[in-house]
């Protein structure tokens, strides 16, 4: 499994510049992205960008946790979007949240506002 694994960038502070923001492609389409997420859910974003030329989907893979729901899948656009995550139904027992973008074209970066 070569899963990509994508780090959360955390802003520094409020009313200060934070890092750049660089988004990845995952190493096989069929893996996806492993996101470290110990973080709060209100304050996480996962960032979508579909460089490709048509629409797609995010697959969020059921967690393993108290409140274990099913694949969430969501349409992507073209271009940039994003979404929260309620990790209560998808973080896995490793604490980890599993994305699959439907193409190679769909590339995530994760932020966490302080």
């Amino acid at each position: 499994m070569a899963v990509k694994e994508v780090n959360i960038v955390k802003t520094t502070d409020a009313n200060t510049i934070s890092p750049v923001v660089a988004f990845e492609a995952a190493t096989t389409v069929a893996d996806g992205f492993l996101v470290p997420y110990d973080g709060k859910d209100f304050k996480t974003c996962v960032l979508v960008n579909n460089t490709g030329a048509a629409a797609g989907t995010v697959t969020v893979k059921g967690g393993e946790g108290f409140r274990k729901a099913e694949d969430l899948v969501l349409a992507v656009p073209v271009g940039y979007t994003f979404f929260t995550v309620d990790s209560a139904y998808y973080k896995n027992a490793d604490g980890e949240i599993q994305i699959i973008g439907s193409a190679a074209t769909i590339e995530i970066a994760v932020i966490e506002a302080r």
